[in-house]
């Protein structure tokens, strides 16, 4: 094979991988309120309250924080694939799936945003808890 055949094989390839990447995701960038952990104000207080939606005892309550130190915090990029949401870990440089059980709006005793934009706790690619803001 020759290289520019090569080349071509190559940008063939690239071209179908970006087709399907701008077919089968969405990808969102929430500048507003991306401004990392807090526990002031009304985001700060949010952070100090929230349970783990799946760490409950028998009475269905919940029994344990998200937030340690520095773990909670709004998010900046956000992506979708079919039902699937990520956020983009800007401290371990990744991607992270949010698992839908750790979404507030699958529980039976949901958290609103307290500023409207989505928020996430976690640690690497562990996510304890997230909530949705206003852009989906």
């Amino acid at each position: 094979m020759t290289d520019k055949a090569a080349r071509m094989i190559i940008a063939g390839l690239l071209a179908l991988a970006l087709g399907l990447a701008l077919n089968t995701t969405r990808l969102i960038i929430v500048a507003a309120g991306a401004e990392g952990h807090t526990h002031d104000g009304e985001v700060g207080k949010f952070y100090q309250t929230w349970m783990r939606p799946t760490n409950r005892n028998v009475n269905g309550e919940r029994t344990m924080s998200c937030c340690g130190e520095n773990d909670c915090h709004p998010l900046a990029q956000l992506k979708r694939n079919g039902e699937d949401w990520f956020f983009y870990d800007v401290t371990y440089r990744q991607w992270v799936l949010i698992p839908p059980n750790k979404l507030e709006d699958n529980q039976p005793d949901p958290r609103d945003s307290p500023d409207g934009n989505w928020h996430v706790c976690n640690q690497g690619g562990m996510v304890y808890c997230a909530v949705r803001g206003s852009l989906q």
